[in-house]
């Protein structure tokens, strides 16, 4: 990201930059939905900038607005990621503005929106080249680790003589751990592939039942 802001001359190339590292995850499924909401919020939040600043000029009106955008981006931090990017890039423009006298809002807010969609081209494609594979494939694999440690506590639990449970116990949390990575290999899947619905219902009543034997088990 760095090298295309250098190589083309962007201004502000850091948002570019900044945009990769908020954005990229070693997961595909993650990274897409967080460069969605970052590059939503980054062109609505630049279109905003620029509709303010055309009908707002004088520093006090812009200190006015400066104080509810940056209560908006407090507001919505924990909320929604894409409110939050939208009143953030106001909140920049604006500030830039104010610092940095005779700066239009416009190409400003263009130039940020340019960086955040380059950015976000640049995070899918490096998580693409860093972490590849399918997630309905790691989902397979997590799946068949559950399978494995809650059949590994079953038979623990059944061939257990005495008031020895140490066996039991740590068989129950291996098992617990993978079925947890299974859920949440889950979770990341129906955010990749969710349009194979019959392979992540099977992944459901797989996960059900190795609850069931797990639970029976203990």
């Amino acid at each position: 990201a760095y090298a295309l802001a250098e190589s083309f001359h962007l201004p502000y190339g850091y948002w570019m930059t900044t945009t990769v590292v908020l954005v990229q995850q070693p997961y595909l499924s993650n990274s897409w939905i967080r460069a969605l909401e970052r590059v939503a919020g980054g062109v609505l939040g630049g279109g905003l900038a620029a509709l303010l600043g055309m009908l707002f000029h004088s520093e006090l009106a812009l200190l006015l607005l400066i104080f509810p955008l940056a209560i908006a981006c407090m507001a919505f931090r924990a909320v929604n990621y894409s409110l939050f990017v939208l009143f953030l890039t106001p909140l920049f423009v604006l500030i830039l503005d104010l610092t940095h006298p005779g700066v239009r809002e416009a190409p400003i807010a263009g130039i940020r929106a340019l960086n955040t969609v380059i950015g976000g081209i640049v995070a899918l494609a490096g998580c693409l080249l860093l972490w590849p594979g399918s997630e309905g494939d790691r989902l397979k694999q997590a799946l068949a680790d559950a399978i494995e440690r809650s059949g590994k506590l079953a038979g623990v639990a059944l061939s257990c003589v005495g008031n020895d449970v140490g066996p039991i116990r740590a068989a129950r949390r291996e098992a617990g751990l993978a079925s947890n990575k299974a859920d949440e290999a889950r979770r990341r899947a129906a955010l990749e592939i969710w349009w194979r619905r019959g392979e992540l219902e099977a992944a459901d009543e797989t996960l059900a039942a190795i609850r069931r034997v797990a639970g029976t088990a203990v």
